[in-house]
């Protein structure tokens, strides 16, 4: 059984955790949503529940490296689903649209030509890990939350 709690707080509101399972970019934040269609969509995840997005488009945000470097992306094909307890980057997404993906030792890295997002936030579970990148809605990601990702 995974102590959900530990793992919880090394995450954020903006963490997106690398996921091939999920054939949308799915979260919990309709922040920066733009393009929106006001429609439902049933999502099944991995132990058989199902949650319903409210809202579905694209999402502006801003990736946010451990290192401090930023890069603006925007997540088509974004599903608002309010009841989630993290977010969930499609990695099958990005696969369709051209990215590559590769590793550097535990992190995740898509390439895509010259751009490049790494999954640089390491969240330990019961038996291995996550990867996870910080993705706040586009505008939020000032010098101070930077600095604060960092540190964390």
């Amino acid at each position: 059984v995974y102590k959900i709690q530990p793992m919880i707080r090394r995450m954020t509101p903006r963490t997106f955790i690398a996921d091939s399972g999920d054939t949308s970019h799915v979260g919990r934040s309709d922040v920066e949503m733009c393009y929106i269609e006001h429609r439902a969509s049933t999502i099944l995840f991995g132990a058989g529940d199902l949650e319903t997005a409210t809202k579905i488009g694209k999402r502006k945000g801003t990736v946010i490296q451990a290192d401090g470097t930023a890069t603006n992306v925007t997540l088509s094909n974004y599903k608002h689903v309010p009841k989630l307890w993290t977010n969930l980057f499609s990695l099958t997404a990005s696969i369709a649209s051209g990215w590559k993906v590769c590793n550097e030792g535990k992190i995740l890295v898509l390439t895509k030509g010259k751009q490049k997002i790494k999954f640089d936030r390491i969240i330990k579970t019961g038996d291995g890990y996550l990867c996870g990148v910080e993705i706040p809605p586009q505008g939020t990601a000032d010098t101070a939350m930077v600095s604060q990702l960092k540190e964390g």
